[in-house]
């Protein structure tokens, strides 16, 4: 019963998106988590209306995160990097569990993308850059450092959905930090992400954006939280800059036909 899933709708009427179906386990709890598969078959459902002219990914990018390489944030289990793009094993040799579990995760969310690109929706993916020694953000200690879109999962999606990447500072979208962000888009998402989610930190000091920035997210705070806690809200710009993004060079979509 599609009640169960307790999925938020809001009407878009301004913007030109017909309805949000928001997945998101961490507001609402287990009713949405895809790996449940009850949940994944309504969402694949989803995906297959003809007003669904979208999906947007943004899924935990906490086992890459380049803050467990710092010796400051000890305790942090090390999932991914540069040697291993496809994840550490455990003890044994077998998977680890905390690996299968993000790529599989991952995995479902780029099947549901690839049903919505094959009808002619619009895919967009968010990932935090990488900061290892090839990257074009290197950060010192952080040399191995490795991302969602090294991992065979996503480069085998890539040769389904083609597309290209958008970048983005954050902190011109309401982040207290430069928080740089990759975006993949397929080509019809392209036009719409690289006119409102482009944009890159000004390093000029105003009411929207303080500059320079003075938070950090690397340790913990006086109350011993990861400072790192609550970095990955999408603030109020960054949410209008996304909605606007969607409606771009709108077409029509690909309905299913039956067998």
């Amino acid at each position: 019963d599609h009640r169960d899933l307790h999925l938020s709708l809001r009407r878009q009427r301004q913007m030109c998106i017909r309805d949000r179906v928001s997945i998101d386990p961490r507001r609402r709890g287990y009713s949405h988590n895809i790996l449940i598969p009850r949940v994944l078959a309504w969402v694949r459902r989803l995906a297959l209306l003809a007003l669904c002219i979208a999906v947007i990914i943004s899924g935990p990018c906490s086992p890459w995160t380049p803050l467990a390489m710092e010796r400051a944030n000890e305790g942090r289990m090390v999932l991914f990097d540069s040697d291993r793009p496809d994840g550490i094993k455990a003890p044994n040799g077998s998977p680890h569990p905390l690996v299968e579990s993000a790529l599989l995760l991952h995995k479902l969310g780029f099947d549901v993308a690839r049903s919505v690109h094959l009808r002619g929706g619009k895919v967009l993916i968010e990932h935090p850059v990488g900061h290892g020694e090839h990257s074009m953000w290197p950060i010192r200690g952080r040399e191995k450092h490795s991302t969602l879109f090294d991992t065979t999962i996503f480069k085998d999606f890539r040769k389904d959905v083609p597309g290209d990447l958008v970048f983005c500072d954050q902190c011109m979208l309401g982040a207290a930090t430069r928080k740089t962000t990759q975006w993949f888009c397929n080509n019809a998402m392209y036009d719409g992400a690289s006119k409102y989610l482009s944009v890159q930190c000004s390093e000029e000091d105003t009411d929207d954006h303080p500059f320079p920035h003075t938070a950090s997210l690397v340790g913990k705070n006086e109350q011993g939280e990861w400072r790192s806690k609550g970095s990955d809200e999408y603030k109020p710009p960054l949410c209008r800059a996304v909605a606007l993004a969607v409606p771009v060079s709108y077409t029509h979509l690909t309905l299913p036909t039956k067998a």
